[in-house]
C-alpha cells in the first residue's frame, strides 16, 4: 500500500530582513551613479517645495502675490541634474578640459509651459540681478568666443528663458530694461548677419524682435508713470518705428510718446524714414511658406512716394548700422514701389533710363544686383557688349511683383558695418549720432572694399 502521509516539511530558517535591505541597497549603489542619486534627492526636495508652495497659494488665494525668484545661479540646480541625466548639456556648458557638465557654465534653457509639470517654483526662477549677469555672460562671453552663426541657436534659446523669468516675476526693474535692450540688439544684428544662412528663419527672428520691443515699450511707459527716464529709450523707440515701416498706423502710436523722446535725432530720423517709405502702389501678395505681413507694406492713399529722399537719408550718417539692419527688411518692397512710381512718370516715347542713373536712384551699387532686380520685375535691359547701358521703363511696361524674400540684394547695412565684434555692437549703445558720424567716414571705404555683392 502506498502511504498517503505527507512528508513533513523542514522548518525554514528565519529571514534576516536587515540583511536583505543591505543587499538591495548595495545593488542599487552598484547600478546607480552619483548623478542619479543626486537627482533623486533633488527630486524629493522639489516635491516638498512644491507641496509647500501650493499650500501657501491655496491659503492666500485672495491675495495677489508676485513670484520672487530664489535661484542664485545661471541655471537651477535641479535642471542641471535633470539635463545631465538626459544628456542634454550643450557643449558650451561643459568644462573646456574635462568636457564634463559645469554648473558655472550652464544656463537655464527655455521651456514652454506644459500641462502636468506643476507650477513654476521660486527655485526655478532667477532674480533680476542674476538675469542681468546671465544676459551679459551670453553676449560678452559666448558671442565673444564663438561666431554668431554657431552660437545663435544657443543664445536665442537662453535669452528666451531670461525673458520668461522676467515675465513670471512681473519685473519692471532697470535690470529688465537693460537685458531686453541687449536682446533686441541681438535679434537685429542676427537679421543682418544670418540672412544668407539656410537654417535661419527670418520670420521667427522678426517675431521675437517684435515681442522684445513690445515689452520694452511697456517698460518705458511704466518708467514714465514713475517719472523715471531710460537712457537708451530713444534708440529703441526708433527701432519700433522702423520695424513698422510698412504700417502707417504707427504714427498714431507715436502721439502717446513724450515730446522729449520725439525730439531726439534718432527718433526724428526714424519718423522721417517712415514717412518717406509710404507708397500707394502696393499689390497684396500671398505665400504659402512665408508670412509677408511683417515685412510687407500697406497702401497709403495720397502718399507722394518719396523714394529718392528715403534712400538719401538711409545713406547718410543719420542712419546707424542697427537701423539699416531693420531697413534692409523692407528694401525689396520700397524698391518695387519706386519702380512702379517711375513707370507712371515716363512715356513710351521717352528714351530708356540709363543704367547708372537707376543704380543711383535705387541705391544699388553693384551692377549684378541691379540686373537681378530688373529681371525679377520683368524689366528689359539693353547691353552694349557685356556692359548694361539702359533699362526700359515706361507706362506700357508691365512690372511684376516678386516676393520680398526672393528680391533681397544690396543691403544698406553692408556699407554701415562698424567692423567691430558682434558682442561689442550688442553691448555698446548705438544711439549716439556723433559716434556714428565719427566712424562713418573711417569705415566707409573699408566697407565698400570688403563687401561684395550680396
Amino acid at each position: 500500500m502506498i502511504s498517503t502521509k505527507k512528508a513533513k516539511s523542514r522548518p525554514k530558517p528565519p529571514m534576516d530582513r536587515s540583511d536583505s535591505v543591505k543587499r538591495r541597497a548595495a545593488r542599487s549603489a552598484r547600478f546607480s551613479s552619483g548623478t542619479d542619486l543626486k537627482f533623486q534627492a533633488l527630486q524629493k526636495k522639489r516635491i516638498k517645495e512644491q507641496e509647500v508652495f501650493e499650500a501657501r497659494q491655496s491659503k492666500h488665494w485672495k491675495e495677489s502675490t508676485i513670484l520672487v525668484g530664489t535661484c542664485t545661479q545661471m541655471c537651477p540646480e535641479f535642471e542641471v541634474a535633470e539635463r545631465t541625466i538626459q544628456k542634454s548639456i550643450h557643449p558650451y556648458e561643459r568644462h573646456p578640459e574635462t568636457q564634463q557638465p559645469n554648473p558655472n557654465f550652464t544656463v537655464k534653457a527655455y521651456h514652454r509651459p506644459a500641462a502636468g509639470k506643476g507650477p513654476i517654483l521660486p527655485s526655478d526662477v532667477r532674480p533680476p540681478a542674476i538675469l542681468k549677469k546671465t544676459t551679459e555672460y551670453l553676449f560678452r562671453e559666448i558671442l565673444g568666443k564663438h561666431h554668431l552663426p554657431e552660437a545663435h541657436a544657443f543664445v536665442r534659446d537662453r535669452t528666451r528663458a531670461v525673458r520668461q523669468d522676467f515675465s513670471v516675476q512681473s519685473s519692471f526693474t532697470d535690470e529688465s530694461i537693460h537685458c531686453h535692450e541687449l536682446i533686441a540688439r541681438f535679434h537685429i544684428v542676427s537679421l543682418h548677419e544670418l540672412k544668407d544662412q539656410p537654417a535661419f528663419s527670418c520670420q521667427q527672428e522678426i517675431e521675437q524682435l517684435s515681442k522684445v520691443l513690445y515689452t520694452l515699450g511697456q517698460l518705458y511707459d511704466y518708467n514714465w508713470l514713475k517719472n523715471r527716464v531710460s537712457l537708451h529709450e530713444p534708440e529703441f523707440r526708433a527701432y519700433m518705428v522702423l520695424l513698422s515701416l510698412g504700417d502707417p498706423a504707427i504714427s498714431m502710436e507715436t502721439l502717446t510718446w513724450s515730446a522729449e523722446i520725439l525730439e531726439k535725432p534718432i527718433v526724428r530720423t526714424a519718423l522721417t524714414l517712415h514717412s518717406y517709405a509710404q507708397r500707394n502702389n502696393h499689390t497684396e501678395q500671398k505665400s504659402k511658406n512665408i508670412d509677408l505681413s511683417l515685412i510687407s507694406s500697406i497702401n497709403t492713399e495720397g502718399a507722394p512716394n518719396f523714394y529718392t529722399r528715403f534712400f538719401k537719408v538711409t545713406k547718410s550718417f543719420k542712419t546707424t548700422f542697427l537701423m539699416a539692419c531693420i531697413i534692409d527688411l523692407f528694401l525689396p518692397s520700397i524698391r518695387t514701389g519706386a519702380l512702379k512710381a517711375m513707370k507712371k512718370s515716363y512715356l513710351s516715347a521717352h528714351a530708356n533710363i540709363p543704367f547708372t542713373d537707376l543704380s543711383r536712384i535705387l541705391s544699388v551699387p553693384y551692377d549684378e544686383d541691379l540686373i537681378k532686380i530688373c529681371k525679377s520685375h520683368g524689366l528689359q535691359i539693353a547691353f552694349k557688349g557685356e556692359q548694361p547701358v539702359s533699362v526700359a521703363l515706361n507706362k506700357r511696361i508691365l512690372i511684376h511683383d516678386p516676393l520680398p524674400m526672393d528680391n533681397q540684394f544690396s543691403y544698406i547695412a553692408n556699407t554701415k558695418h562698424p567692423r567691430i565684434p558682434i558682442s561689442n555692437i550688442i553691448c555698446v549703445a548705438t544711439d549716439n549720432v556723433k559716434l556714428q558720424r565719427r566712424h562713418s567716414k573711417k569705415y566707409k571705404r573699408s566697407a565698400l572694399l570688403n563687401t561684395g555683392p550680396s
